[in-house]
């Protein structure tokens, strides 16, 4: 039962979400407060990659033109 829900496309712990988010946790859970697609049930994380990707390409639309950046990005 446990070959069947090996997945690329499914994420199922907090660690497999920040890793594959290639951001630390305090910034994939400030993501997730925003409204990153990660369903969260007690300790167990769950998330469909292609959400992940489809909801940070909708995020990332918004543009900083002729906006101040703030200081302490990288």
């Amino acid at each position: 039962m446990a070959e069947a829900l090996k997945t690329r496309k499914m994420l199922f712990t907090k660690q497999a979400v920040v890793d594959y988010m290639g951001q630390g946790e305090a910034a994939v859970l400030s993501l997730i407060k925003k409204g990153l697609p990660v369903r969260i049930e007690g300790r167990r994380w769950f998330a469909y990659v292609d959400n992940l990707e489809a909801w940070m390409q909708r995020w990332t639309l918004v543009s900083y033109e002729g906006q101040e950046l703030p200081e302490d990005s990288e």
